[in-house]
């Protein structure tokens, strides 16, 4: 006889190469088996065993049809969702709502996409809040030989251009990312915004940009003629980290909308737990790193770690501890556990 679970998570997508599904789902689902707490991945001939169903993003119309059939067995419903969808098209928004309707616990990824659930849907079921937690370690599939190898062949050609002798003493920066996200210009399109003050500062300190992304024929359209030298390596599980830590800098520049507006702090302190200084545009969540990273100031954020090596040294530790103390998995796992037996 199979263990008993209490419960069923069911992401939108079971990829991990999808960040949100693995980062709200996969990780926190291990994370909790670790501790021997009774959950697993969504089965439906388990739903008998289930006290909690929680479907992270997922809200198509078998997802709904799932829910009204768990709800009719007695079974609660968590609806977790990381991102503002309520601004994707009206027909995604009816069955956004739906699901919101059907749950008995909402959770959202950060404080201002609350705010956006609570207006829209009112404030008569609970609501959490759960941030991501920052990913320690990424590695693709064991099994992807090939594309070990190849990836890696990729990051070692990078690797030896940034030591190159025109290269070796710039300051390398970087910018990692969807060549385009699902609302409006996104995506690499917000790269291009920081054009001027990247060749300004170049002018002066010499800098590299390599773009980490997954379209080489949109990063061809979008970086024609820059004035400083722009790399781009393929996004891999495989190589991302190792990638990263061959810069110094990550630069993350927002269009600020009602779609970015509400995203997680996931890429500020990732960079800044892989020991990167970080100089961004500011949204909500990202201000929770102000004090170890350059806020919507573009040009003294890149020269002051360029001529300060040591602040950004400081930056990083000063970062780390406060990853340590509210962004590791072991806090998030707790979060939702402590969700589950309110519940």
């Amino acid at each position: 006889m199979s263990e008993p679970y209490k419960i069923g998570w069911k992401p939108q997508n079971y990829e991990p190469r999808v960040a949100s599904a693995r980062i709200r789902c996969l990780n926190t689902l291990r994370q909790l088996r670790k501790q021997h707490f009774p959950a697993e991945l969504y089965n439906e001939k388990h739903e008998s065993d289930y006290r909690i169903v929680v479907f992270s993003k997922a809200y198509t119309n078998k997802d709904i049809v799932i829910a009204e059939r768990l709800r009719e067995r007695g079974i609660k419903i968590v609806f977790d969702i990381c991102d503002n969808h309520f601004v994707l098209g009206e027909e995604r928004t009816v069955r956004l709502k739906k699901m919101f309707e059907l749950a008995d616990h909402w959770v959202v990824s950060s404080e201002a996409l609350g705010k956006v659930v609570t207006d829209v849907m009112g404030s008569e079921k609970p609501l959490t809040v759960i941030e991501d937690a920052v990913e320690e370690n990424l590695s693709g599939s064991k099994t992807d030989i090939i594309g070990w190898v190849r990836e890696h062949i990729q990051l070692y050609k990078l690797e030896k251009l940034l030591s190159e002798n025109q290269y070796s003493r710039a300051t390398h920066l970087v910018w990692f990312g969807n060549h385009k996200a699902s609302y409006k210009n996104s995506g690499l399109a917000h790269v291009d915004k920081i054009r001027p003050v990247l060749e300004k500062v170049n002018e002066s300190h010499p800098l590299t940009l390599t773009i980490i992304s997954n379209s080489k024929e949109v990063f061809d359209k979008v970086f024609t003629n820059w004035e400083l030298p722009v790399f781009y390596l393929g996004w891999s599980a495989h190589t991302f980290y190792k990638a990263m830590q061959l810069h110094k800098i990550a630069v993350i520049p927002i269009d600020v909308n009602e779609f970015t507006e509400v995203k997680t702090n996931n890429r500020i302190a990732l960079s800044l737990f892989l020991g990167l200084g970080v100089v961004a545009d500011s949204i909500d969540s990202y201000r929770e790193f102000s004090d170890c990273s350059f806020l919507d100031s573009w040009e003294d954020g890149l020269r002051s770690y360029v001529e300060q090596p040591e602040l950004l040294d400081e930056h990083v530790q000063r970062a780390r501890k406060l990853i340590r103390e509210k962004f590791t998995i072991e806090t998030i796992a707790d979060k939702w556990r402590e969700l589950f037996e309110r519940m």
